[in-house]
């Protein structure tokens, strides 16, 4: 008897599900929030970034969010807003979060170089 292998796989496989509109909101909110410069991104237990916490805060507008596992939370003065997404839809979020913090982690090693070189400089001018 001869299997369609393609039949088969094609029974297991999900479809993916379409974000609704709320979901939508919610995406481009934490999209916007890791690519303000004015917030500060940070994640919990780095060593397992992927399924760590991101805590993002942007004191200016006086928003939190935290990404943790499929959730997410939204919170300022006057709401608190848990939602959650399928696995595959929010990967793309702590992705664009760790992305965000190894940028800024990236800035602030050049920083310390520059600024080693600076003091290096400044005693070989020194003497």
């Amino acid at each position: 008897m001869k299997v369609n292998l393609d039949l088969i796989t094609g029974l297991f496989q999900k479809t993916p599900k379409l974000m609704d509109a709320e979901q939508n909101l919610i995406y481009n909110i934490v999209e916007k929030m890791c690519k303000n410069q004015d917030s500060i991104l940070v994640v919990l237990n780095a060593k397992a970034r992927t399924t760590g916490q991101y805590y993002i805060k942007n004191e200016k507008n006086g928003y939190f969010i935290v990404l943790s596992g499929n959730c997410v939370k939204i919170t300022n003065d006057e709401f608190y807003l848990v939602r959650y997404f399928e696995q595959d839809m929010i990967k793309p979020l702590i992705e664009l979060a760790d992305s965000r913090i190894t940028e800024d982690c990236d800035k602030i090693q050049r920083n310390v170089f520059n600024n080693e070189l600076e003091v290096l400089q400044n005693i070989s001018d020194s003497l």
